[in-house]
């Protein structure tokens, strides 16, 4: 009988996280080519993409900040090169590609809320992050802070695996997670601390 309910719960659990995941994607993904920024950025991001995937130019710098000549970090580049490689340098599929970080963003709070606090909050936590209106909002065009709702989190959920469970190795997850982090925006540093 008890196993039964713990199963049922489970259950119950998964396919509410299930349900929620498929919500952050329908908001995310429903009618992307119509959505998304496009401006300075996204397009400057786009023509290294191009160049990088088409003619094999390495980027050495990321995108330009807004302080003149200080960059964000190259990594975003590298991340979204599969997409633009695989699309023939599309920018709706390196558009849907963030995308699908920001859907991956909301599995992991969920785990991490839940490994936190028990299955309620790791359902709230999902839920909060699928609906988002700033979530989504960051989930949908190409531009270097958005990549960082999955790496952070990614960052986070691991340091809270690796001070849970002793094991060294998910400090090495959470410290690339924070690379990313800083990679994806400069003040992504700040992250380090919490860490």
């Amino acid at each position: 009988m008890i196993v039964a309910d713990a199963r049922r719960r489970r259950l119950v659990e998964a396919l509410g996280l299930l349900a929620i995941v498929a919500l952050a994607a329908v908001l995310r993904l429903v009618d992307l080519p119509t959505r998304g920024t496009w401006d300075a950025d996204q397009g400057h991001d786009m023509l290294v993409l191009r160049d990088l995937v088409v003619n094999g130019r390495i980027p050495l710098l990321g995108p330009p900040t807004s302080i003149g000549d200080f960059h964000h970090g190259v990594l975003y580049y590298f991340l979204l090169a599969p997409a633009a490689a695989i699309s023939g340098a599309d920018p709706i599929a390196v558009a849907a590609w963030i995308a699908l970080g920001g859907i991956a963003a909301v599995a992991v709070v969920g785990w991490l809320a839940r490994a936190i606090a028990g299955p309620i909050a790791g359902l709230v936590a999902a839920l909060l992050l699928a609906v988002s209106s700033s979530a989504v909002e960051e989930s949908i065009f190409i531009w270097n802070p958005n990549i960082i709702a999955l790496s952070s989190s990614i960052a986070l959920a691991a340091a809270w695996q690796a001070w849970r469970s002793g094991r060294a190795r998910w400090w090495v997850v959470a410290g690339a997670g924070a690379v990313v982090t800083m990679h994806g925006h400069v003040l992504g540093v700040i992250l380090t601390p919490v860490i």
